[in-house]
């Protein structure tokens, strides 16, 4: 019999705000890919559509974004696509 799961079978969604005043989004983005690896997705939802702000998405190591509002369906099967086991 195997071992169980272990902590690469699990998969998490994480929720930050891009609009807290100490940190931004895609700083927080940055850091995520550095301690998650090139592999994990890092999908971003914002209100903010600025040119700037999608320029920067692959830079900060974002897989997949989103604008608000987000049709939830869609986000949905992105997240199941993003997560998928490989």
């Amino acid at each position: 019999m195997g071992r169980g799961p272990t902590r690469s079978t699990y998969t998490s969604a994480r929720n930050k705000s891009s609009n807290f005043p100490d940190i931004s989004g895609l700083i927080v983005t940055q850091k995520l890919r550095e301690r998650m690896g090139p592999k994990a997705p890092i999908i971003l939802l914002s209100g903010d559509r600025s040119m700037e702000t999608l320029n920067s998405l692959p830079h900060v190591g974002a897989t997949d974004f989103f604008s608000k509002p987000v049709n939830s369906s869609q986000l949905i099967e992105r997240l199941r696509l993003g997560v998928a086991p490989a």
